[in-house]
C-alpha cells in the first residue's frame, strides 16, 4: 500500500514570491548576477559573455542598480572611463539565495532521472 503524500503549508507569503519574480523575472537578470558573483565585470565583458545587445543590457543593468542588487563603480584616476559592475552586499545575499535553488535542482534532477 502505498503511503498518501503529506502536504505542508507554503513557508513563503505569496507577496513575496510575486515581488521576486518582479525583482528577478527578466530574461538576462539571473546570467548577469551569475556572473558577477564570479568577479566585477565591465559592460563590454558583459556583453559579450551574455550575446546580449547594448540595449537590453543597459536597460538590465540600470534595473539592478535601481533595485540594489549591483553597483557600478568607476576605478579613482580613470577620469570616468573603465567602470566595472560589481554585486552589493544585498546582491550577494541573493547569490546565497540561488545557491540553494541550484542545490534542490540537482536534487531534484537526480530524483527525476532515477
Amino acid at each position: 500500500m502505498t503511503q498518501a503524500v503529506q502536504y505542508h503549508p507554503v513557508l513563503i507569503n505569496p507577496e513575496t514570491l510575486k515581488d521576486f519574480l518582479s525583482l528577478l523575472g527578466k530574461r538576462w537578470t539571473f546570467l548577469i548576477i551569475y556572473n558577477l558573483s564570479i568577479r566585477p565585470r565591465r559592460f563590454t565583458d558583459l556583453k559579450k559573455a551574455l550575446g546580449v545587445n547594448s540595449r537590453s543590457l543597459t536597460l538590465s543593468l540600470q534595473k539592478l542598480e535601481r533595485d540594489g542588487l549591483i553597483e557600478k563603480v568607476v576605478p579613482q584616476g580613470s577620469n570616468g572611463k573603465r567602470p566595472a559592475y560589481h554585486l552589493t552586499e544585498t546582491g550577494e545575499k541573493l547569490v546565497l539565495i540561488l545557491g540553494t535553488l541550484e542545490s534542490w535542482r540537482k536534487e531534484y534532477k537526480t530524483k527525476t532521472i532515477n
